[in-house]
């Protein structure tokens, strides 16, 4: 049998048996917020419903694979006709000083501040400087939805009076 027949014979012979992952994204940035294990029936059916109009504004549905996507691991490419599941790759920023360069776009930049709750700074530049007000260390987390979390360490130490 074919996959075509398949399509014409009574669901619950032909595709009970099978089941399909579904990825529900936030469209722009690809990032996953849920990951579902559905029936094809089931799946056919919220993909009749997502395609083209998604119910929950902002959010996208793909991912009809074999295999899972994982939150922490995946983003959705939407510059394919069909979205495409991705892995996430390394952060590609670097730091110099106090300057990052290299940032993805978009991305979120959060400094621990030892004894305060950490700040968190969206950008939407390919750099950024970060500016402290006290001498000391820093742990700065850059987050994108298509790179695995960045953590950089930032020194910061007094200004020499010139």
């Amino acid at each position: 049998m074919n996959d075509i027949s398949a399509l014409h014979e009574p669901a619950s012979k032909a595709l009970s048996h099978v089941a399909v992952w579904l990825v529900l994204y936030l469209k722009g940035t690809g990032k996953i917020t849920q990951v579902m294990l559905q029936s094809p029936l089931n799946a056919s059916m919220l993909v009749s419903k997502e395609v083209g109009m998604c119910e929950v504004p902002g959010e996208g549905l793909a991912g009809f694979g074999e295999g899972p996507a994982y939150i922490a691991g995946h983003w959705v490419d939407e510059r394919a006709f069909f979205p495409q599941i991705r892995d996430r790759t390394p952060c590609p920023a670097t730091l110099d000083g106090q300057t990052f360069t290299g940032l993805p776009i978009p991305c979120t930049i959060e400094i621990s501040v030892p004894g305060d709750q950490p700040r968190t700074y969206k950008v939407e530049a390919e750099s950024a400087r970060i500016d402290f007000d006290h001498v000391g260390e820093y742990t700065a987390r850059i987050t994108s939805a298509k790179h695995l979390p960045g953590e950089y360490t930032v020194k910061v130490e007094e200004k020499a009076n010139g």
